[in-house]
């Protein structure tokens, strides 16, 4: 069974659309400050050189704990799997360096300087 959302409030359309077995959501709860800036962020995914891999970034406020929750990730083009990279919370701008599956980052030091990191991505299928 298909389950469909729709947002709105007026009486005679929710009736109408009771009988067609849709779900009916309250917009003001759905899109709460709290709930959309708790929901995870993501940057825009940057393919490889040979195009089979690709970097994003994610970033989720937690507002129990009042922190945030960062994430490197590598996504296989190819089957839609993600992978997590790093979770460090200095991780600030990633990109693929060079030809291969080099990364390069910069993190943010404690005396409020940058530095540079070059890591390589391992991959265990031929397609990499």
């Amino acid at each position: 069974m298909v389950t469909m959302v729709s947002l709105t409030k007026s009486p005679r359309a929710m009736a109408l659309l009771f009988h067609s077995g849709i779900l009916f959501v309250d917009a003001a709860s759905l899109f709460a400050p709290a709930a959309m800036l708790s929901a995870p962020r993501r940057g825009t995914a940057i393919p490889n050189s040979r195009g089979a891999l690709a970097l994003s970034t994610t970033s989720t406020y937690n507002f129990t704990t009042r922190a945030n929750k960062y994430g490197l990730w590598v996504m296989d083009l190819a089957t839609g799997s993600s992978t997590l990279f790093s979770n460090s919370s200095a991780i600030g701008e990633a990109t693929w360096f060079g030809n291969g599956n080099e990364i390069i980052w910069t993190i943010g030091e404690d005396d409020s300087s940058t530095s540079f990191v070059v890591g390589e991505w391992r991959c265990y299928e031929t397609r990499c």
